[in-house]
């Protein structure tokens, strides 16, 4: 069975039930639950995908439980995170984070900021009200 660190969390068949489980209390967001359950089902499968860039452990196991097999993505530009604080906070700790900048959260943060530009509604102004007319037609 499939006990490494990258398993049920990030595993393909469990994302919806998992994202069903959270998205249940969907009005104390104010949120619809179809928009609510996109965005954690997106967020949940992301996170596989991710593990799937980084440069160490065991690799993914997408279709757990069907099948134990682990799979890397072919370019693993993200750097592994060392296990434990001391680990974290040394050099390598530091190299880690920034590649976790570079390759996640600025993307992350541009796709963002398009998504809020995209959506920015622009404000309403009143049309000018009609002039009375004294009326006399005009000829044309």
């Amino acid at each position: 069975m499939d006990t490494g660190p990258r398993s049920m969390a990030r595993k393909t068949p469990q994302v919806p039930t998992l994202v069903v489980a959270v998205a249940f209390p969907h009005g104390a967001l104010g949120s619809s639950r179809r928009a609510l359950w996109l965005y954690l089902f997106v967020a949940t499968a992301s996170h596989g995908c991710l593990d799937a860039l980084t440069d160490g452990g065991l690799g993914v196991a997408f279709f757990s439980p069907f099948s134990n097999a682990r799979y890397f993505f072919p370019v693993r530009p993200i750097r592994v995170s060392p296990i434990g604080l001391r680990a974290f906070v040394s050099e390598d700790g530091l190299a880690v984070l920034a590649s976790e900048i570079r390759w996640v959260w600025v993307p992350s943060a541009v796709v963002m900021a398009i998504t809020f530009a995209s959506h920015r509604r622009p404000t309403l102004r009143r049309p000018p009200r009609p002039r009375r007319s004294s009326g006399r037609s005009i000829p044309p």
